[in-house]
């Protein structure tokens, strides 16, 4: 427990005609950590991924496309769900094409959303003007300028103008008449902090334009809010199928591409990893039973440990078929973790500072006996400690995040442990009804820690 697995590493070599059958034994095994092959071998080349690598890995950027859409959040898949033959291929594209069509007409209502407030906030500009439409375009021998700004300061610029021009103002609008072509108006304008604003090409009532743009407003609103239900909907039915399918061609991924890993020549593939050492026999007899006797494994070399702990590699206990280099690329044994079941859940805390490295002691046992005791001793209460197992059993029982669940298996002890201490110190919520209860008005530890319980206390 307080050393991790131990590692061997493995060499495996047979006939490509096996090769699929292997990549698939080994991921069922889930246990070895293939090495990269580095190109040192003469007469050796890496592998190529399978015939179906592109097609696969393009589905998952679809299946990855429609959650992000949908707004699926990628998690730690527990469920099981049974695919139908050809079912990941036709509703996958269905879904792509039903999910990019309500998103285009999403993107598109929410930019016609956007110009219909710009379109607002410019029409507010005729309405405090109070002229109509009619009435600002459609001469030949005027231009007329419409716009915000600083009514005060843009009369004051105008003054000095020679050119007749005629203003209608409101409190921050203001349209001037002016003979075409005039640039001493333009230049005048230039010179304020005008800003011009579009004249809509509509006739009538400005206020009618306004309550048109309102409502076309208030039927895109409604039209998106109904996207957002469709796509919601949509999400709940293919939530499970989704995650279902990018955890499966993640896998089919990693197995068409595995052979990029591998040193092989025109008939033959030789691979490299690091596996559990208590996991040889097994892979032995799974290998046995899915190729026979068209493929040869041998331990290359098992890691240990020196006088100090810290790792060294053994020699190799097999040779190689391969002369020269005996390995086919540099590589440190991976790190697996190797707690019981009831000390997993703290592993989180450890990696949360950072995973042990195969040299060194893991310290996930010591934490498991320490934080959840030392957690209780500071809180010390019956109300909080079952609050805390409650909240780590939901945590466990309903999150299929394995980072989740280990919080909630740390919670569960912690809520334990503080119930525990709660008890010595007689206090529920805060209150000291239990001390009352239990120990007759004098609880085993106080949280003040009296002359008389302060021994408790220097030895923890």
């Amino acid at each position: 427990m307080l050393r991790p697995k131990q590692m061997s590493r493995v060499s495996v070599t047979g006939s490509k005609e096996v090769m699929e059958e292997f990549i698939n034994t080994i991921h069922e095994l889930n246990a070895i950590h293939f090495v990269e092959y580095d190109g040192s071998w003469s007469g050796f080349q890496k592998g190529n991924p399978g015939v179906l690598a592109e097609e696969v890995s393009e589905r998952l950027v679809t299946a990855r496309a429609i959650e992000s859409i949908l707004g699926i959040e990628a998690e730690n898949f527990e469920h099981r769900y049974e695919f139908k033959n050809g079912e990941i291929k036709e509703k996958l594209e269905e879904l792509r094409e039903k999910v990019n069509r309500l998103e285009d007409r999403r993107t598109e209502i929410v930019e016609r959303m956007r110009r219909v407030e710009e379109l607002l906030v410019e029409a507010e500009v005729f309405i405090e003007i109070g002229i109509d439409f009619d009435l600002l375009k459609g001469y030949k021998t005027v231009d007329v300028f419409v716009g915000r700004g600083s009514v005060e300061k843009i009369k004051e610029a105008l003054s000095r103008v020679k050119v007749p021009i005629e203003i209608f103002a409101g409190e921050n609008s203001i349209a001037i008449v002016a003979e075409t072509d005039s640039p001493e108006v333009s230049d005048a304008l230039e010179r304020t902090e005008f800003e011009r604003v579009e004249i809509p090409d509509r006739v009538g009532e400005v206020g009618r334009y306004f309550s048109d743009l309102e409502n076309e407003g208030k039927e895109l609103a409604s039209e998106l809010e109904s996207i957002k239900i469709q796509m919601e909907e949509i999400k709940n039915e293919v939530k499970l199928f989704l995650l279902a399918t990018e955890e499966k061609l993640s896998i089919d991924v990693q197995r068409t591409e595995a052979p990029l890993l591998f040193a092989t020549t025109e008939n033959t593939f030789t691979a490299e990893g690091w596996i559990p050492t208590v996991l040889l026999h097994e892979l032995n007899e799974k290998l046995e039973e899915s190729v026979g006797n068209h493929m040869a494994i041998e331990e290359l070399e098992r890691a240990e440990y020196d006088a100090e702990g810290f790792v060294e590699h053994g020699e190799a206990v097999g040779q190689s078929k391969v002369e020269g280099d005996t390995k086919m690329g540099r590589s440190e044994p991976p790190v697996v973790q190797d707690n019981p079941t009831s000390v997993q859940p703290f592993e989180v805390l450890v990696q949360t500072i950072g995973r042990p490295k195969y040299s060194e002691l893991d310290p996930t046992l010591i934490i498991f006996l320490t934080f959840p005791a030392f957690f209780g001793f500071m809180i010390g209460d019956v109300g909080y400690g079952i609050c805390y197992a409650i909240i780590g059993y939901l945590l466990m029982s309903r999150s299929d995040s394995i980072g989740i669940k280990s919080l909630g298996g740390v919670a569960i002890w912690a809520g334990t442990f503080t119930i525990l201490f709660g008890v010595f110190y007689g206090e529920i919520f805060g209150m000291h009804i239990l001390g009352e209860m239990v120990w007759g008005g004098h609880p085993q530890i106080e949280k003040g820690l009296s002359p008389k319980t302060a021994h408790f206390a220097l030895l923890w």
